[in-house]
C-alpha cells in the first residue's frame, strides 16, 4: 500500500514537470516563411500587419511585434549614436504618430502579449515590464544578442530560435514534437495565448516552410488526482476485505 502512494506522489510530481508536447502542421506558401510571420489564436498562420508605409525592417528601423489592441513595438537607432533602443507605438490611427514608451539606448524591442506586456532586450538578458508597473526577468543567463526574434505570450511562455521556455524549464521545439519532425530547421516566430508557436525553417524536401506547432493537451493535475484517489480507494478496499477460503 505504502508503494502505491509512492508512485502516486511521483506519478503527479513528474506530470507537473512533464516536458511540452506539440504537433506540427507545415504551410508551404512561400511568402509565410517569414520573420513576420504569427499564429492567430485559431492556429491560423498570418503575416504580421503593419501600418501603411511602415517597413517590416529596413536600415535603422527592426519591428518586433503588434497586439490587437494596435500596440506596436520596435527598434530603431538612436540618432546620436548607433545604439538601438526599443520604442512603442500606439497605432490605432494607422501611423506611427502615438508613441507610448521609449527605452534606453542599448535595448531591444521584441514583442508586446495581448496583456499589454513588453520583451525589452538588454545586455544583461530579457526584461519583461509588465502591465501592471512591475518587471522581471526572462531566462536572464542568455543575452539578448543570442536570440534571433524571441516571442513571448500572457503567461510568460517564450520561444526563441528553436527553444521554448516556461516555469519548468528550456526545451528544444524539434524534440518536442510529438511523430515524425516535418522540417530539418526551425526557427520560432510567434507564441499566442493558447500556446501554439508559429515559424519558419526548411522541410524534409529541402523548402523553405513556414509551420504552425500546436501543444499537445495535457489532463490537469486536478483530473490525475482523482484518477489516482479512484485507484487508491479500490486498492484500500481490496485490501481491507478479508480472503475467504472456498468451502
Amino acid at each position: 500500500m505504502r508503494h502505491l502512494v509512492i508512485a502516486a506522489a511521483l506519478a503527479l510530481a513528474s506530470l507537473a514537470q512533464a516536458a511540452p508536447q506539440f504537433t506540427a502542421t507545415a504551410y508551404t506558401t512561400p511568402t509565410l516563411a517569414s520573420e513576420a510571420l504569427r499564429v492567430s489564436m485559431e492556429g491560423t498562420p498570418y503575416l504580421l500587419p503593419l501600418p501603411t508605409g511602415v517597413p517590416y525592417s529596413s536600415f535603422g528601423w527592426q519591428v518586433g511585434d503588434a497586439n490587437s489592441q494596435n500596440i506596436l513595438i520596435a527598434s530603431r537607432l538612436v540618432s546620436a549614436g548607433p545604439a538601438f533602443h526599443a520604442i512603442v507605438y500606439d497605432t490605432t490611427d494607422g501611423t506611427l504618430g502615438q508613441v507610448v514608451a521609449s527605452f534606453a539606448p542599448g535595448t531591444q524591442g521584441y514583442d508586446v502579449n495581448e496583456r499589454g506586456d513588453y520583451l525589452i532586450g538588454t545586455s544583461s538578458g530579457l526584461l519583461a515590464i509588465l502591465a501592471d508597473g512591475g518587471s522581471s526577468w526572462i531566462n536572464g543567463n542568455h543575452e539578448a544578442g543570442s536570440y534571433r526574434r524571441p516571442s513571448f505570450n500572457s503567461m510568460q511562455q517564450l520561444v526563441a530560435d528553436d527553444f521554448f521556455h516556461d516555469a519548468t524549464g528550456r526545451y528544444q521545439l524539434a524534440q518536442s514534437i510529438v511523430g515524425t519532425v516535418p522540417f530539418t530547421s526551425f526557427v520560432a516566430t510567434d507564441i499566442n495565448d493558447a500556446g501554439m508557436v508559429a515559424g519558419y525553417g526548411l522541410n524534409r524536401d529541402g523548402q523553405l516552410s513556414a509551420f504552425v506547432l500546436s501543444p499537445v493537451p495535457v489532463p490537469e493535475p486536478a483530473a490525475w488526482a482523482l484518477l489516482l484517489a479512484i485507484g487508491l480507494a479500490s486498492a484500500v478496499s481490496r485490501h481491507r476485505i478479508p480472503h475467504r477460503p472456498r468451502q
